[in-house]
């Protein structure tokens, strides 16, 4: 089985190998995002019984994140992988059924218009075959008035965010310079720029829009509010 075979198709779902690696080594780095989420959703005052969508959900860190902070959160987890979606759903198993996970492309996902109050997705959009219709499913299934948060790599990202990404991700010390060299060409490289991210937000039926690089990390957010 190839480890990496989602380096040459960026597209397809992760296999149970990539899954077990990503949970390790790749998801305690992006969790350096959730705390920009938190101050942004403003998750920690007035969010306590909102229901979520996060697109792209992985193995479920962030639902299990939101799910320890607000015990009145409800939130559904949508991933491409059945692999992802397994650990998704035994990560969140503690939380009944309010946190729940299901196997979806994000481009065409099996869930009602204007359901949620919120719909988040953490560094996703890289792996969409059509970013801007991505999006459009984001928006489609968020409530009117409701927010549209969205943080992908930043493919001008400083070298010195991407050094410091390296260092919070629990790889051995001599493998910190290939991750480094990995996410710029590999991760930050195929996603997009921040006039790309504007350019995609003004085709979408939002309003508000703030794009902006998520201060000390190699990542690019949007936020924004479905008219």
């Amino acid at each position: 089985m190839n480890l990496f075979g989602m380096v040459k198709d960026s597209t397809r779902p992760y296999t149970r190998l990539e899954s077990k690696f990503y949970d390790h080594f790749i998801a305690p780095s992006v969790a350096g995002f959730y705390s920009h989420f938190e101050q942004a959703l403003g998750l920690m005052d007035g969010m306590d019984d909102a229901f979520v969508l996060d697109v792209g959900c992985g193995g479920g860190q962030l639902l299990e994140y939101m799910a320890k902070r607000r015990p009145g959160v409800r939130a559904v987890g949508v991933d491409l992988s059945g692999d992802q979606i397994r650990r998704a759903r035994k990560r969140l198993a503690p939380y009944g059924s309010r946190m729940s996970a299901i196997t979806s492309s994000a481009l065409d996902m099996p869930l009602p218009d204007n359901e949620f109050d919120l719909v988040v997705s953490i560094g996703c959009i890289k792996h969409w075959p059509d970013r801007l219709k991505g999006l459009a499913e984001c928006v489609r299934v968020l409530k009117p008035g409701s927010r549209l948060l969205v943080v992908e790599a930043d493919r001008g990202c400083r070298l010195e965010d991407v050094a410091y990404l390296a260092q919070k991700t629990p790889l051995p010390f001599l493998a910190k310079p290939i991750f480094r060299i990995f996410y710029l060409v590999k991760v930050a490289g195929p996603s997009l720029d921040m006039e790309e991210m504007r350019e995609l937000a003004k085709k979408l039926p939002i309003k508000k829009v703030r794009v902006s690089r998520v201060p000390g990390l190699p990542g690019l957010m949007l936020d924004a509010i479905k008219k």
